[in-house]
């Protein structure tokens, strides 16, 4: 750009230029005056002109400073500082920061939490606002306004998840191992008409017990004695052809504890841990794999179905969901990741009921309206609890035969001082023929 006005260059831009660069330009103000009178068709002196650009640059600076302390501003506050931080009645915490979200992040609870300065894993969001910030800096910019409050239960993220099912054993070829034992067998098999439920109940992985208490028990010991149930089933029944399938009860108090504070699922209750959260949930889905591995190499399917307890209800809930990814591609691992409290599996004439603990006198009603025709269609029924962690057949009422399942865990600090001790330590598997029902109960000692 010279001297004359460009022609996409407005008046008032003209006369900006004209003035800023005066120096550059090697003008005087008489100079400037005439240019810009003759653009303008104006006849003004030289001071009309030099006063006018004097006092355009001061509020020009003025500006500029405002500018430069709202960018200042936004630095100090953009994830890195709290703007407004309060400790609420209720417990909660709440936070206002300013900073920018693109409209992913905005709807990011996890994502919230980090740019606030929350681990999403100690801590869980209870509402967010967030207000575009009234500035020319960036559209991008909010005032994100934020409740929170101590995170209870896990957070299932897809990131922990990965965590968790990274640490498990991968090396496991699912499909090869399946063909062997395939091939292993007769092209054409008798028929197959029974089916196993190995009825593992409150094991309480991750509980210690020692010191001054009953028994000592600890994850060694807990895994130990879910191998031998799953070993004692294998060498009893593995040179069986007719065996359909196994299906392998899990929850029921599986663990111990259900969060990061090491408390159960409801109640809250404080557990006597072995380890922290992480390490006791990666333990638990590594054993439950290579169980897994080892019966279906023995028998030509497994399922695994989670009964929901009153100690394990939300970590058990992530670890049926990492198994049923894990094996997502099996030709023989069925995993029902239904959540019902109570569940029912129908097996030719047997319908079996599953759940934690109910009132025995209202079993046979309720097994009755949920599990809809199955009810009819069934000759046999029957249904297995646990929480009790003591083996009784409570009886048959009207014509459904039910049973307490027994546990093989330690005693507990509080379970010994209520003298709750000196049961067996046993687990239970129920072989069910497709005609004529429940056949045998296989008692496995684990002492």
């Amino acid at each position: 750009m010279g001297l004359g006005r460009d022609k996409d260059e407005s008046l008032l831009e003209y006369q900006i230029r004209i003035c800023s660069e005066r120096v550059k330009l090697d003008l005087t103000w008489d100079e400037v005056a005439k240019i810009l009178n003759e653009e303008l068709g104006e006849n003004y002196g030289e001071s009309k002109y030099r006063k006018w650009w004097y006092a355009f640059n001061e509020g020009m600076d003025y500006v500029r400073s405002l500018e430069a302390e709202k960018e200042e501003t936004v630095k100090e506050y953009v994830g890195e500082q709290k703007k407004d931080f309060q400790m609420l009645k209720t417990g909660e915490q709440a936070s206002t920061i300013v900073t920018k979200l693109n409209e992913e992040q905005l709807k990011d609870p996890d994502y919230l939490l980090k740019v606030h300065g929350y681990d999403p894993n100690e801590w869980e969001l209870t509402s967010a606002k967030q207000s575009i910030w009234n500035n020319k800096l960036d559209n991008e910019l909010y005032s994100s306004k934020i409740t929170v409050k101590p995170r209870i239960g896990f957070n299932w993220s897809e990131d922990n998840v990965r965590k968790i099912f990274d640490k498990v054993i991968k090396d496991i070829d699912i499909l090869g191992c399946e063909y062997a034992r395939i091939a292993g067998k007769d092209e054409q098999p008798p028929i197959q008409d029974k089916m196993i439920l190995i009825g593992i109940s409150d094991l309480h992985y991750g509980l210690l017990a020692k010191d001054n208490l009953s028994e000592e028990y600890n994850m060694k010991i807990a895994n130990e004695r879910f191998n031998k149930i799953l070993t004692d089933v294998i060498q009893r029944k593995q040179d069986n052809q007719d065996i359909e399938k196994v299906i392998l009860l899990i929850g029921n108090d599986f663990l111990n504890a259900d969060n990061l504070q090491g408390t159960t699922s409801r109640h809250m209750t404080p557990q006597d841990q072995e380890t922290n959260w992480y390490e006791m949930i990666t333990s638990a889905t590594e054993m439950l794999i290579e169980g897994i591995e080892k019966l279906r190499f023995f028998f030509p399917k497994i399922e695994v179905v989670n009964v929901k307890g009153n100690h394990d209800e939300m970590s058990m809930f992530g670890i049926i969901q990492t198994l049923n990814a894990y094996y997502k591609n099996s030709l023989s691992v069925i995993i029902n990741t239904d959540c019902r409290f109570r569940q029912y599996i129908k097996y030719g004439t047997s319908l079996i009921g599953l759940s934690h603990n109910e009132r025995i006198q209202d079993i046979t009603k309720i097994m009755a309206a949920e599990s809809g025709t199955d009810w009819g269609e069934c000759k046999y029924k029957c249904f297995l609890l646990g929480h009790l962690h003591d083996r009784k057949e409570v009886g048959d009422d009207y014509g459904v035969d039910i049973y307490r399942l027994p546990s093989v865990s330690g005693a507990s600090a509080w379970t010994s001082q209520q003298g709750y001790c000196g049961t067996n330590k046993m687990s239970q598997s129920f072989v069910f023929d497709k005609s004529k029902g429940l056949i045998e109960i296989m008692n496995t000692i684990v002492e």
